[in-house]
């Protein structure tokens, strides 16, 4: 879900009308602000949007994303259910770590909400860094990436079951921090393809911005030589958030996040610490595991303001990787309502962690994927 919404930037901060008779488009008219409910979900068309990229891995960057949202959020033929919206988007990007990406996918909610399905097609090149006894080793890391997953709904519960699908062809290149005679860059190809089963549990209020109740997964992964690739190994991970409304104008979230491989793991294929704050794939290990919590105060329906804090660690059996100890990160940021009727917030966090600033665009919740 994530990759559908994140490449939807925030309109109200990345665009500015041609006129005032384009911003009469996208106001709403129940308070008159600026809101996208009824652009987004009309189905006029395709959207194009700026995308602003922050990730500190691979360095500030700009693209485009074509998004389409398939109609408004609706109720369940039985009145107890929001139904979420499907949305389909492509989308291309390019960074100043001369990192860029091509790619597109859908996220259905199909038969009353009974099934869901997401699948995305992609081609990445990225220059990224593999941490050695806390020095990084440059890389590039190039491929073609597949992810196939649907989820069936239990009855008339709020759990799915279902499966996943993941193939990663790609080429790895190192670079040695000096110039050595005869001595040429390291080439690895390889391909990595897995086939996992997935329990999952959702009693979110919405799927973009949620504002109470909870989400969970389990997913036991088994990549595989007859899948299509080349390394044997098992990840498992287990990922849980809760959104907890104290009252009309406070609320207070929490996510926890484990993973862990065992086996013939690729070093790209590691877990690693997912926190704000930290830089993705900075600290990976055999077993990752996070825990962060926000605060989200509502002053006005459609400003927010939040605090996070969230701390993490990574363990290997190999000493020269790891976080060696537990990692600290936090940050504040604010949120504004884009689009009321589907419930889709925007805003930018900032947040410092292992000794550096960040900061990020963010639609939808930061939690959201």
């Amino acid at each position: 879900m994530r990759l559908l919404t994140a490449v939807l930037t925030i309109l109200v901060l990345t665009t500015s009308p041609a006129s005032a008779g384009v911003l009469d488009n996208f106001k709403d008219a129940e308070d008159g602000e600026f809101d996208t409910s009824e652009w987004l979900a009309s189905g006029h068309g395709f959207l194009p949007v700026p995308i602003v990229i922050t990730e500190p891995a691979v360095g500030f960057g700009l693209g485009l994303t074509a998004a389409f949202f398939h109609g408004a959020p609706s109720l369940s033929a039985d009145g107890t259910r929001t139904l979420p919206p499907s949305i389909s988007a492509v989308a291309a990007a390019y960074t100043e770590s001369d990192s860029w990406f091509v790619g597109g996918g859908h996220f259905g909610s199909w038969r009353d909400d009974t099934i869901r399905y997401t699948g995305a097609l992609g081609y990445a090149d990225a220059n990224l860094d593999f941490y050695v006894l806390d020095r990084p080793l440059a890389y590039q890391l190039k491929g073609l990436f597949l992810t196939q997953n649907i989820k069936f709904r239990f009855k008339d519960s709020n759990f799915f079951l279902g499966a996943k699908y993941i193939y990663f062809g790609s080429n790895s290149t190192f670079t040695f921090p000096i110039d050595i005679p005869g001595i040429e860059p390291l080439d690895v190809d390889s391909d990595n393809a897995g086939l996992a089963a997935v329990a999952y549990y959702d009693h979110r209020d919405n799927t973009l911005s949620p504002t109470r109740g909870q989400e969970a997964k389990l997913e036991v992964m088994r990549y595989d030589e007859i899948f299509g690739g080349d390394h044997d190994y098992w990840n498992l991970q287990l990922r849980a958030e809760l959104y907890n409304p104290v009252n009309e104008s406070w609320f207070v979230n929490l996510k926890v996040d484990v993973e862990t491989t065992d086996g013939d793991a690729p070093f790209y294929g590691l877990p690693f610490i997912e926190l704000r704050g930290i830089p993705a794939l900075r600290f990976q290990g055999d077993t990752a595991a996070s825990l962060e919590t926000e605060v989200r105060w509502q002053f006005d329906p459609r400003w927010s303001i939040l605090g996070f804090v969230g701390v993490g660690g990574a363990w290997s059996d190999v000493k020269a990787i790891g976080s060696d100890g537990a990692v600290w990160a936090g940050g504040a940021g604010f949120r504004y309502l884009l689009a009321r009727k589907l419930g889709l917030r925007g805003g930018i966090d900032i947040a410092r962690g292992d000794g550096d600033w960040s900061f990020y665009i963010q639609t939808g919740h930061a939690w959201g994927r």
